[in-house]
């Protein structure tokens, strides 16, 4: 969870970043390690409508965005979390309400109080024979298996940020402390993970 000023956002997700100066957001969010039913029962979301669940969720946690994260592969058939929990937003009844902003971004609203979903990816990028992680918000249909340099290019030719996933967990796929800083200087990156000072071995 990190806090990002409405200045820095991508261009595509500026029309929620506009109404607060800060706002306190999840932009790495899987809901659950799968879908299965197995994942479900385990993360107490069996049963439930995915959407009205998260909504709760974020509601109790002061979340007022949250971004659906999917990875480079398919999750017991889930390609796109997205477009996923959105189907399931659609079900809903009140005290909930829902509305779609574009192709990125749909809103649950209860009582007043409103949760933006949007779309997010967790980026595989290889270089030099080895993978690493970058995340993004705004689109989750970015190019895996792309050196630093095209992947960059992807993320700025279609208005999207770049966010270091968990960067100094190298065994994870982090891109360490050296390249960090340098992304950094460079401009490239619009934010850090929280669980960036975790480093595991």
């Amino acid at each position: 969870i990190v806090k990002i000023r409405c200045d820095k956002a991508s261009q595509l997700f500026l029309r929620v970043l506009k109404m607060v100066e800060k706002i306190r957001v999840n932009l790495h969010g899987h809901v659950a390690p799968s879908f299965e039913a197995y994942w479900l029962e385990r993360t107490e979301l069996a049963g439930k409508n995915l959407a009205g669940a998260i909504t709760e969720l974020c509601l109790d946690k002061g979340l007022s965005v949250y971004a659906l994260t999917s990875d480079a592969q398919a999750n017991f058939g889930v390609h796109n979390r997205f477009e996923y929990v959105f189907e399931e937003a659609r079900e809903l009844q009140k005290p909930y309400r829902y509305d779609k902003l574009g192709k990125p971004v749909f809103v649950v609203e209860k009582d007043g109080k409103k949760v933006y979903f949007i779309d997010g990816q967790s980026i595989k990028v290889e270089e030099q024979g080895k993978e690493y992680d970058l995340l993004t918000f705004g689109s989750s249909s970015v190019p895996n298996k792309f050196g630093f340099r095209d992947t960059f290019m992807c993320l700025k030719d279609g208005g999207l940020p770049a966010i270091a996933e968990h960067p100094l967990a190298e065994a994870k796929g982090g891109i360490g402390k050296e390249r960090l800083e340098q992304f950094c200087l460079e401009k490239r990156l619009l934010a850090v993970e929280q669980n960036a000072q975790m480093a595991l071995g």
